[in-house]
């Protein structure tokens, strides 16, 4: 797919096979079962569908691998990869070093998307793997300042709505949380965590990949796509349902063809108005709270 000039790609995380229905991404974004860390609903006879659907569409596929590997994993993640190159899949959202070493290898970096949600948090930070081809998605806990000067770069994916994962571990903490109490908790039941020092119910997750925390807002970045031209722009579908995901999707693509609009802040408000802009205009730093 050759990228309008000036502006950014529309993408997000498929939920679902039913293809058709994601008419307005420019590219989907597919966690593929055993390599990515949460939601992973496709193994790769999903991606031999999904990348056939895609060329005849002419439809970026980007393939979510970005879980934490272990040792005796890594064998396997690379006879997959071998796989997922086959199908000429456009990107791969990493987090390991063990996937950057197999493209580096294959010198193949311009594929890559650093998705690290906290590693990358400033223009320098961002500028390293940009000057190796690597597209990079920063952290969305940063300012709209800082966001300005990364997005001057040319390879950046930044995520523009959706729950933020703000904690990922190998261990299995809500397991271990049911074993401190002696009690049997279900791990995939639906928990909330709260801080000791905060009124924040933050989401917790654990599956067979370890634990992971989610914000407890909605972040949203609409009105601040004025100020910047990124190469992509991603919707987190995490925890959203399918018909709400469809609506954000078709804001966003209008907000890239007609520019943003007050009408369609206040739809994104009127879809569920647990938003936040996070970072986005705090100082950056330690901030003295309670």
């Amino acid at each position: 797919m050759k990228q309008e000039k000036n502006k950014p790609l529309l993408i997000a995380e498929i939920i679902d096979l039913d293809l058709i229905n994601y008419k307005n991404l420019d590219g989907f974004v597919m966690p593929i079962k055993g390599l990515a860390s949460y939601n992973a609903k496709f193994d790769l006879n999903d991606a031999q569908i999904v990348s056939n659907y895609c060329k005849s569409k002419n439809i970026l596929l980007i393939a979510k691998i970005d879980k934490i590997f272990m040792e005796d994993e890594i064998n396997d993640l690379y006879k997959s990869l071998d796989y997922l190159r086959s199908l000429d899949i456009d990107y791969y959202m990493y987090t390991d070093v063990a996937v950057l070493s197999y493209f580096s290898k294959h010198n193949l970096l311009n594929k890559l998307i650093y998705t690290s949600s906290k590693l990358i948090a400033s223009f320098n930070e961002a500028k390293y793997y940009t000057d190796q081809g690597i597209n990079i998605n920063p952290s969305s806990e940063i300012s709209l300042d800082e966001i300005k000067k990364i997005c001057s770069l040319d390879c950046v994916c930044l995520t523009v709505y959706g729950y933020l994962d703000i904690f990922y571990s190998k261990r299995k903490l809500i397991s271990l949380y049911g074993d401190h109490l002696h009690k049997s908790l279900n791990p995939k039941g639906s928990y909330k965590i709260i801080e000791e020092s905060r009124d924040d119910e933050n989401i917790i997750l654990e599956n067979e990949n370890g634990t992971f925390i989610f914000s407890s807002f909605i972040y949203l970045l609409y009105r601040e796509l004025s100020f910047v031209n990124p190469k992509f722009i991603k919707i987190n579908s995490f925890n959203l349902n399918k018909k709400d995901l469809f609506k954000i999707i078709d804001i966003y693509k209008d907000a890239i063809d007609n520019g943003i609009s007050g009408e369609g802040y206040n739809e994104l408000l009127d879809i569920n108005g647990n938003v936040d802009s996070g970072f986005l205009y705090k100082k950056a730093g330690i901030l003295n709270e309670k």
